[in-house]
């Protein structure tokens, strides 16, 4: 059973109360007699009992707001304390985790370069194994050349065509890293050495504008060596095939330079020139380009008709800044030779330069003139 006997802490409190009100119905008691007593020996009766009890009540009133104020001055003296306390170890809490905080971030940023670096790595990585994948298949093919018996002559050319592409591919991938995979390269493709061939004329003359005759594999290595290098350039590149096009793009997005390149879709049609009948890209797809600093001429495809090319420099040569360069792949047909040679009566002031590559290609440039210093 439950004792009902207060606790100690509770005992002195209700004394305390108790004594209180018999003090307090004592002293009533008192005054009111007083008061009795002074109203009888003054004669005052009972108006004089009136003014002397409210004189009483009066002061026992204002004794105990008195009372009652110096309590709530001391409560409030006491929370101005605790207040101070808590503002001051606030305080000293906050200046023993302003370090903690400043390590913290330099802690939190070297995690994010930490973080970047492998990232970097990774990458690089990637690209790595990517040029051994090119070298082994390269390789695996000069063993296959090898195997055919072919004459020492031959074959001593085969062998320098293939070491060219294998290093036009390491200098590729060492200037302009990749995220992702890259399209073959050779073939239908630009060869590796001409596609390196464009990047070093696109960071020699860094052109803020390049014009691309045939999206692929050259527009993304052009892409990725703007973004690479930063700089203030942009490609538009025509192609009369859709899907071609389209699948230049995703491969633009997969690296994430898509912002870099307009692939415009342009049909092959009439281009009015006089005595050309091969179509060539629609005239409608040039609209808005001017000052070009770098034009690649890698279509259409020689099935479309007869010096298909040539059309490039009639239409693209006013649209041309003052230094400038355009490059034609596939040299070692009879009908780019041919593009070439009328090239150069319609380009006098450029110097033409005849690079062996693979397919070999032909590359014009023009320096400014004094007056446009």
């Amino acid at each position: 059973m439950a004792s009902t006997r207060p606790s100690n802490r509770e005992s002195p409190a209700k004394t305390s109360r108790t004594w209180f009100v018999l003090v307090g119905i004592a002293a009533l008691v008192v005054a009111v007699l007083g008061c009795a007593a002074l109203a009888w020996l003054t004669g005052a009766g009972t108006l004089g009992f009136g003014i002397a009890m409210t004189a009483v009540l009066t002061l026992a009133v204002g004794t105990l707001l008195l009372r009652e104020l110096r309590r709530v001055a001391r409560t409030v003296r006491r929370i101005e304390n605790q207040v101070r306390r808590v503002r001051r170890d606030s305080e000293e809490t906050r200046a023993r985790l302003d370090p903690l905080d400043r390590r913290t971030v330099g802690m939190l940023d070297a995690v994010q370069a930490t973080r970047a670096a492998i990232q970097e790595i990774d990458r690089s990585a990637s690209a790595q194994r990517l040029v051994l994948d090119a070298l082994i298949a390269n390789q695996l093919e000069t063993n296959r050349v090898m195997a055919t018996g072919l004459r020492p002559d031959t074959l001593q050319a085969q062998l320098a065509t293939q070491l060219r592409q294998q290093q036009a591919m390491v200098n590729l991938f060492a200037l302009a890293p990749i995220r992702d995979v890259v399209p073959a390269m050779g073939g239908w493709a630009a060869s590796a050495d001409v596609v390196a061939l464009l990047v070093s004329e696109l960071l020699r003359i860094r052109p803020g504008l390049v014009v691309e005759c045939g999206s692929g594999v050259s527009t993304l290595w052009m892409a990725l060596a703007i973004e690479h290098h930063a700089l203030d350039c942009r490609i538009v590149s025509l192609d009369h095939d859709p899907r071609f096009a389209e699948q230049t793009r995703r491969s633009l997005r997969a690296h994430g330079v898509e912002q870099h390149v307009e692939v415009r879709d342009a049909p092959l049609v009439a281009c009015g020139l006089p005595g050309h009948s091969t179509p060539w890209y629609d005239p409608v797809a040039l609209n808005g380009l001017e000052a070009i600093g770098l034009v690649f001429v890698d279509g259409p495809p020689d099935a479309t008709g007869p010096l298909v090319r040539y059309p490039a420099v009639p239409l693209l040569a006013p649209l041309l800044a003052p230094t400038a360069t355009l490059v034609l792949d596939d040299l070692i047909r009879p009908g780019e030779k041919e593009v070439v040679a009328r090239w150069r009566l319609q380009l006098p002031d450029f110097e033409v330069e005849l690079v062996p590559l693979q397919k070999s290609a032909a590359v014009f440039r023009r320096a400014p003139s004094p007056a446009h210093d």
